[in-house]
């Protein structure tokens, strides 16, 4: 199984625990501290690994330019779906480079 693959099964998992409970949470809260303290007067922002979209819900709307990156196609096509102005892409984070290099960077890793 390669790593797109592998990606995609966790994707298409019915039980993941990203949107669930205490991960919510504490994704919903990392997202309210980056608006209040990093990601004053930017125009444009780059998610690296958004799965479920649980701070894309938070962040996307303060921001005209908006660029997710994740190698679930699942994933990505959700929120391609829940936000029609997201500039979505499958990828791997090494192979990824952004049409323009974004003012902010947020890497969701727990």
């Amino acid at each position: 199984m390669n790593e797109f693959e592998h990606l995609n099964k966790i994707a298409d998992s019915k039980s993941l625990p990203y949107a669930k409970g205490v991960m919510s949470l504490t994704t919903a809260h990392c997202g309210k501290i980056f608006l209040k303290y990093l990601l004053k007067d930017f125009d444009d922002i780059l998610e690296l690994g958004p799965a479920e979209g649980v701070m894309t819900e938070i962040l996307y709307p303060h921001f005209k330019d908006y660029t997710a990156v994740d190698g679930g196609e699942v994933f990505v096509q959700n929120l391609k779906k829940r936000y029609p102005k997201i500039q979505a892409y499958t990828s791997l984070f090494e192979d990824f480079v952004p049409p323009p290099i974004p003012s902010d960077i947020i890497i969701i890793s727990f």
